[in-house]
């Protein structure tokens, strides 16, 4: 069953890369408004971030942010169809990294070992992986499997290229420790809802959020650089790369504060950052995610819930 679906996926995205470009996102806008329409629990869970993120806004203005982010969903996976055409051409011509010169100094003075990157899903996500490859800053990165193994092993193949790993998150940990102690940087999620047990509860956007542990825990035991980083669609098919150190040289040095103060503090810091990535731009962000689900205290009420 699996490799009859992999079939019809290559071709259905085959036939799709050979559209131009503008077509193809025009077409696809069209099925993500459509998709909103015919499943309201994906716009209400979307809605609900909204107003969660952004109070100050007009529920007017927030929808303009919902529709708009419909458009950059339609953007995302126009991306992700048009990937075996993305090259070191491509790469150069139409991604820039925003202070490279500033990121280049940081490549050169990290020490021996690699970087370690938090991110998550604000914007065309796989040209920025793509895209750091391509010019010269390939990673390791923690991301979920599909369940069939034929889809599988074809996109992991595809995630693959260019110095690129995809970490399997079975044991990604370990591996991350690993690609960090020799020298290679790695990429970890930060803005997706984790359970209570694996959680820090950090402020996004004013709000408790329950956030992954493991960047900090990561970060504590190899004490690396840490770099936010997303990527914005800037007009014309070209594409930022957005990049901000995390400040870790006060954690790292000071021995009056816990592990779990560590650990929160670095969570936090990272947050931060990313927060302020999403607000340049807030309908580049995946806003039909429940982020704020897992509450600190089993007391508190699940804000998608009636």
């Amino acid at each position: 069953m699996d490799r009859a679906l992999l079939i019809l996926i290559r071709t259905l995205f085959f036939c799709l890369r050979m559209l131009p470009g503008h077509i193809r996102l025009s077409l696809l806008h069209g099925l993500f408004k459509l998709a909103a329409a015919l499943l309201p629990a994906y716009r209400k869970v979307a809605r609900k971030n909204l107003e969660i993120a952004f109070p100050e806004k007009s529920a007017t203005e927030r929808e303009q942010v919902f529709k708009a982010s419909l458009l950059e969903l339609a953007r995302l996976l126009s991306d992700i169809i048009r990937i075996p055409q993305i090259d070191a051409e491509w790469a150069k011509n139409h991604v820039t990294i925003e202070n490279e010169n500033d990121y280049l100094e940081l490549h050169n003075n990290k020490s021996g070992k690699g970087i370690l990157i938090a991110t998550g899903h604000l914007g065309s996500f796989e040209i920025l992986a793509r895209s750091a490859a391509l010019r010269g800053y390939p990673l390791s990165f923690v991301a979920r499997n599909f369940t069939m193994p034929a889809i599988d092993h074809w996109w992991k193949a595809q995630r693959n290229q260019f110095g690129n790993e995809m970490i399997d998150r079975k044991g990604a940990y370990k591996r991350v420790i690993d690609c960090i102690k020799s020298g290679r940087n790695a990429g970890l999620l930060i803005d997706q809802n984790v359970t209570r047990n694996r959680a820090v509860f950090v402020d996004f956007f004013g709000v408790k959020a329950a956030t992954t542990k493991a960047l900090a825990l990561a970060a504590i035991q190899t004490t690396p650089t840490i770099v936010v980083a997303g990527i914005e669609y800037v007009g014309d098919d070209n594409y930022t790369m957005l990049w901000e150190e995390v400040e870790t040289h006060d954690l790292y040095t000071n021995n009056d504060l816990t592990r779990e103060e560590i650990t929160y503090e670095i969570t936090l810091r990272a947050s931060q950052i990313y927060e302020k990535m999403i607000r340049r731009k807030p309908e580049s962000w995946f806003w039909m995610h429940r982020r704020w689900k897992t509450r600190p205290t089993e007391e508190e009420k699940n804000p998608y819930k009636e």
